[in-house]
């Protein structure tokens, strides 16, 4: 994925395609559907065609017709796209110190106790 980032646009629709609940692949007209219902995004058709032209020549989809309807199927997962965007973010911004990210995130009071018992539990089962 490297050189390959997603515009803000590209990134919801990637989104979309990834929690689908409908099944694994999605039609033009329910990704169409779902952009302008959940997120306000009411896009032409012509407008989603050149994006997931540009995401499926970055590698992160691919595009097939069945019938007269035609769908879009991730080649990357949601996981692999999340750690590639938190490691990206870690080593440019906070020079590869992931405590780092902590600190910032701590000093905008993002942590509740709960989150501290989770991240001190994930910790002590590195160990």
């Amino acid at each position: 994925m490297e050189g390959r980032d997603l515009t803000n646009s590209q990134k919801l629709i990637m989104r979309c395609v990834w929690d689908y609940e409908g099944g694994t692949d999605i039609s033009y007209s329910e990704l169409l559907k779902v952009l302008r219902e959940d997120f306000g995004h009411d896009y032409k058709l012509v407008t989603l065609v050149t994006f997931l032209r540009q995401m499926s020549e970055k590698g992160y989809l691919v595009t097939y017709r069945r019938g007269k309807s035609a769908y879009v199927k991730p080649l990357v997962s949601k996981s692999e796209y999340i750690a590639y965007v938190a490691e990206d973010t870690m080593d440019f911004w906070f020079g590869g110190k992931a405590v780092a990210i902590l600190e910032a995130l701590e000093s905008k009071g993002r942590f509740t106790s709960e989150d501290v018992e989770q991240i001190k539990l994930f910790i002590e089962g590195r160990e």
